[in-house]
Parts: C-alpha cells; structure tokens; sequence
C-alpha cells in the first residue's frame, strides 16, 4: 500500500468516526459561537446524509456551521479535497455485500484502485 493510499485510508477512518460521534453523541450543549466546516459527499442519491442533517439543523447543534462543496463525481475526487483541505469533512460509505468477514474466505474481491471500496 502507497503512501498516500495510507494517508487517504486515514483521511477516511477520522470522517467516518466524525460522523459516527456527531450521529451517536447524547443531546449537549451548543457552541456558543459555530465553527465553520466546508463537507463533502458524491454526486450519487446514497450520499444524502450530510444534506438531510443540514436541513436538519444537526450540525448546529454540535456548533458547527457546515456548508457543502459542489458535489463530486467520485470517491476518489473527493478523498483528494480533504487530503488536499478543500474540505474539512466528507460522507463516504460503500454497500455492505458481506456479513462477516469469514465470507470472504475462497471468494475473489475486486474493487477499483484509489477509491472508497479500495481503501
């Protein structure tokens, strides 16, 4: 594994358990004053959270005043803005084919190199 598909795969792990905290933290105190947070997601319908929970005024809540970036084609366009501080966040996910691990065994995976999946 490449050095920036480490860093990437880092990127991703630390905006996954951000909006795993945000989604799962008990009801707190607002900020007082907001940190301005620029978010990502993919031009894909699966990538509606980020949008929803604005709507939502979910951010607010945890003192964040988060705008989204144009969406991006790809996974790997957007990896690419946080690495590069476009952004500060970003919604990334893939569909869940497996239950356990265990039922990769004897199986053939392929995914795209430098994507989401990849990682």
């Amino acid at each position: 594994m490449t050095q920036r598909a480490r860093r990437m795969g880092r990127s991703a792990v630390l905006v996954v358990l951000l909006a795993v905290v945000l989604a799962a933290a008990p009801g707190g105190q607002a900020a007082p004053a907001l940190t301005k947070v620029r978010a990502g997601i993919v031009a894909a319908i699966d990538q509606l959270g980020v949008p929803v929970a604005l709507d939502q005024g979910l951010f607010e809540k945890w003192g964040l005043e988060v705008t989204i970036a144009t969406p991006y084609p790809t996974g790997v366009d957007q990896l690419n803005a946080l690495q590069a501080g476009e952004i500060q966040m970003g919604q990334v996910g893939v569909p869940i084919i497996i239950r356990t691990i265990r039922d990769l065994r004897g199986k053939r995976v392929a995914v795209s190199f430098g994507t989401i999946s990849h990682l």
